[in-house]
């Protein structure tokens, strides 16, 4: 993990888009997936149906692997593959 040799203005820029906005979705994924009831999902989304078991598929493990993917990657601990 790598801070920028610039101002604290920077460095607050640093952490706080490339730190603490992924760690913020993964808590929020995880909340939403896996604390909340059914129940409460269910209607804040609308149904029971195809769609929702598909949100609640992907909502908890597909999107905090992906978001973790993002992380690691904009803090420097995956290589850049881009050539």
């Amino acid at each position: 993990m790598s801070f920028y040799k610039g101002t604290i203005y920077n460095n607050v820029d640093y952490i706080t888009s490339n730190i603490m906005l992924p760690i913020g979705g993964v808590f929020i994924t995880v909340f939403a997936a896996w604390v909340m009831c059914r129940n409460s999902t269910a209607d804040e989304l609308g149904g029971t149906g195809f769609l929702y078991k598909l949100w609640r598929l992907l909502a908890r493990f597909v999107a905090p692997l992906a978001i973790l993917f993002v992380f690691l990657k904009a803090v420097g601990l995956l290589p850049d593959l881009s050539g």
